[in-house]
């Protein structure tokens, strides 16, 4: 969890660097990935 934390921060940083531009692609793959480990964890 921590790793997977670390790495949202990290992505979210370099989001910020780019004026939000990489937002547009960080958030749906962000929204995916944790949306299949949420899935991963609860069956």
């Amino acid at each position: 969890m921590l790793l997977w934390a670390a790495l949202i921060v990290l992505l979210g940083g370099i989001g910020l660097l780019t004026l939000f531009v990489g937002m547009i692609l960080l958030f749906p793959v962000l929204g995916y990935a944790t949306w299949h480990s949420d899935r991963r964890l609860v069956a």
